[in-house]
């Protein structure tokens, strides 16, 4: 779906919240797509479930030759007055031109029902279009039960935040191999890839935001990706860049008996350490498939990266970590895992999240303000780390 975004603002609201726990009580989309209530209001329904919501009233930045671009999970926004503040005021992030932000709310109570998209790109003195992928029928997945906030919008989704003109959007379903409407956080819609095509100095660029599903295996992971490609060369920029959580984890996830046969693979035939250290380098074994179709596309990963340092980490003396774990793993698999990541104090880089880009000059060296790609790590406000994943930066000559 593209849109060409003519009005300068345009907020993606409803009033559907008095059908959800009707809703939430049907047992299977095809029951919920028969409903009586899915006939008198699921048009309605669906425009939110697709929607897009921006702001796009900067119409001037100022011409420039190199311009910075971020991509981040930024976890829902939970801690959102700690990211605000970190984007602000970190030397490095304070002058990103571009935000691809992956894992953004609106009206969801774990993150304080704010319109994170909106809010995020008002500090930051931004354009932004937010492509909404869910209505959201809880309170959230598991660790962001602890509050008492009912949900208003109810709504999650990608977002691009730019000091540029947007000049049009193009939002595309992602292949659904695991419908969220039967998962412990229910949920309509699906994953889209978010497009947006940008004016900087009379000239068009593509810049795609997505955010591919981790309980998939490692073709279906593939297949998301090569879904996402294609809707990215449709648009017409001359140069395009795409980025965010890919979830590249090495783990086979589509299923218990798919992981179970993962982990047998790496302790049997890998070795330990080597499964370790292929968290670090997805690409050469279990991720292949992935990176061969960025490769396939015309899209180059390896000079849009700093693959020297992860982007998030596995740690298996985080509590919330081990929980989510349990419900793949069996406790005396995730034991015997603490065992054996002693040298490691319990903790792990994983490289999970990316940028790959074609017709873009990356700067390589350092010089003046600009240099090569990098990852800030940990990212801590007011002494709170306020995401688990770590922003990623790519400074681009046009």
């Amino acid at each position: 779906m593209k849109k060409t975004l003519k009005e300068p603002k345009f907020l993606l609201s409803h009033n559907l919240n008095h059908l959800f726990d009707d809703i939430k009580a049907i047992r299977t989309l095809d029951e919920y797509e028969n409903s009586a209530l899915y006939k008198e209001h699921g048009a309605e329904i669906n425009r939110v479930v697709d929607g897009v919501e921006w702001d796009n009233t900067l119409r001037e930045s100022g011409p420039k030759d190199t311009i910075r671009v971020v991509s981040w999970n930024i976890e829902r926004g939970a801690h959102l007055k700690g990211v605000i503040e970190y984007l602000k005021s970190n030397e490095i992030l304070s002058r990103a031109d571009i935000i691809l932000l992956t894992e953004t709310d609106i009206g969801m109570g774990r993150s304080g029902n704010h319109n994170v998209p909106k809010e995020i790109a008002t500090a930051l003195k931004m354009n932004y279009c937010y492509a909404n992928s869910y209505i959201v029928f809880s309170k959230g997945d598991i660790g962001e039960q602890e509050h008492d906030l009912e949900n208003t919008l109810s709504l999650h989704g990608t977002t691009i935040v730019s000091k540029y003109p947007i000049q049009s959007c193009r939002v595309e379903p992602l292949p659904t191999f695991r419908d969220a409407f039967y998962s412990p956080e229910k949920r309509l819609g699906k994953r889209r890839v978010l497009i947006c095509t940008i004016e900087i100095a009379n000239k068009l660029y593509d810049f795609a935001a997505l955010h591919i599903d981790h309980r998939t295996s490692f073709i279906q992971r593939a297949e998301q990706m090569q879904a996402a490609l294609l809707a990215l060369d449709e648009s017409d920029g001359v140069a395009k860049l795409i980025g965010g959580d890919l979830n590249t984890s090495t783990y086979n996830l589509k299923s218990k008996l798919g992981l179970a046969r993962n982990l047998l693979y790496k302790a049997i035939v890998m070795g330990f350490n080597k499964a370790v250290g292929h968290y670090m380098t997805p690409e050469k074994f279990f991720e292949k498939p992935l990176f061969e179709v960025l490769n396939k596309s015309g899209y180059d990963y390896k000079k849009y990266n700093d693959v020297t340092t992860g982007t998030m980490y596995f740690d298996v003396n985080d509590l919330l970590t081990v929980k989510k774990s349990t419900q793949m793993i069996p406790n005396f698999v995730l034991r015997w895992m603490r065992r054996k990541l002693r040298p490691w104090n319990g903790e792990i880089p994983l490289r999970n999240d990316w940028l790959a880009g074609k017709g873009f000059d990356v700067v390589y060296s350092n010089n003046g303000v600009y240099g090569p790609p990098q990852i800030i790590e940990k990212p801590v406000w007011d002494n709170r780390q306020i995401s688990d994943h770590n922003p990623l930066i790519v400074d681009l000559k046009l």
